[in-house]
């Protein structure tokens, strides 16, 4: 299931704000925050330039946002998961 639009939006802006706001510019070199969206899942990673390949960055996996319907209330509820020292080697 994909998140709504509205809240797809909604989300993409509070997070492109707070990535940017969180990385100061004179490191942006060597370290980038960022977020994807998959389904109803969003991740936020933290990514790093390859101590091997140096053209190549590292993502390390910092928070999954889930959207779950809550059906007794009929709204939904976000679920967090951490995935603690996850390193996706991408």
């Amino acid at each position: 299931m994909a998140l709504p639009e509205l809240i797809h939006t909604l989300v993409e802006s509070k997070l492109k704000t707070y990535c940017e706001n969180l990385v100061p510019p004179e490191v942006r070199d060597r370290v980038r925050l960022s977020y994807r969206f998959r389904g109803d899942s969003i991740t936020l990673f933290e990514e790093r330039p390859s101590f091997t390949e140096s053209d190549t960055w590292v993502e390390f996996l910092w928070l999954n946002f889930v959207l779950m319907p809550d059906y007794r209330s009929g709204r939904s509820i976000v679920q967090t998961e951490i995935p603690v020292g996850t390193n996706t080697g991408k």
